[in-house]
């Protein structure tokens, strides 16, 4: 392992997994977070600049979004190296996901996981299953959705906007798409239950890790579709009406209109909102 400055940097899974039960930690945990960092993605990563995208997180995070220290405790990277934020220990609750952060542990997967973004290495996807494997273990945690969350499923208000046992979607709309909506197939909570749990149930019965495909999202999602799913339109509306009443947009109604249009409507207004509030004090 590398520490530097506010980071370690393990060489490998395994040195990973043997530090990791060698870690006191008072905090209960009780939900392993997954996110994707979208920006920086595969592009930003060269195999040798790891620290360097660290930092700038950790500066972006301080910076913009005036958290105390990088919003993570673990990043995993495209090469499937795996870093631990020195500035974020486990016993301080990340700044992951509002309504899961008191006992939770947040990983950042660093790519752009939603459809047409990033397409999943084998080494990272390797490095995913295994460590929400090797953290359900170490916490002695079911591998259940209820335990292993993305952020997809959470509000902005910290309220569960999918039953995370039996998947039905509730009321509410969801503050991001991250972990993406390509994320091992998808990222609602059946998907999650069909093509991302089983395979951690693999990696943490087995002595290997498995090269398991990456499942691909249907059609339903690709920008020419011809309807959205409830939780785009949902997000796309709210962040239209949010952009029109800061005095962003005009016509907002025609903007709801042509949200399935060209690039995906509901991210590109999200998006917008999100530049918006970005100096705005966290809450």
């Amino acid at each position: 392992m590398i520490k530097q400055n506010n980071f370690i940097l393990f060489d490998s899974r395994e040195e990973f997994r043997l530090w990791l039960f060698q870690q006191k930690v008072a905090r209960p945990i009780y939900k392993i977070q997954n996110h994707h960092t979208w920006i920086p993605n595969y592009a930003h990563c060269n195999g040798k600049n790891h620290f360097e995208r660290l930092e700038a997180m950790r500066n972006s995070h301080m910076r913009d979004r005036k958290f105390s220290d990088i919003a993570q405790q673990l990043t995993t990277f495209p090469d499937g190296r795996i870093a631990y934020s020195l500035g974020r220990p486990f016993d301080i609750a990340p700044a992951g996901i509002k309504g899961a952060n008191a006992n939770g542990i947040c990983i950042e997967h660093i790519g752009n996981f939603d459809y047409h973004g990033d397409e999943m290495s084998a080494q990272h996807r390797q490095t995913i299953l295994f460590i929400n494997a090797v953290l359900c273990q170490r916490f002695n945690l079911p591998v259940h959705t209820e335990h292993i969350v993305y952020h997809h499923w959470y509000s902005a208000s910290g309220d569960t906007v999918y039953d995370l046992n039996s998947g039905k979607r509730l009321k509410g709309i969801p503050a991001k798409s991250c972990p993406g909506t390509n994320f091992f197939g998808g990222n609602t909570v059946s998907d999650a239950q069909k093509n991302f749990i089983p395979h951690v149930k693999v990696v943490l019965a087995g002595t290997a890790e498995p090269d398991i495909p990456i499942p691909k999202r249907s059609e339903e999602v690709t920008n020419d579709m011809v309807g959205l799913t409830q939780w785009q339109q949902e997000m796309g509306e709210q962040a239209v009406r949010s952009l029109a009443e800061d005095g962003l947009l005009q016509n907002p109604k025609e903007w709801q209109s042509r949200l399935h249009e060209n690039i995906p409507g509901w991210l590109f207004f999200s998006m917008l909102e999100r530049i918006s509030t970005m100096n705005k004090p966290s809450k």
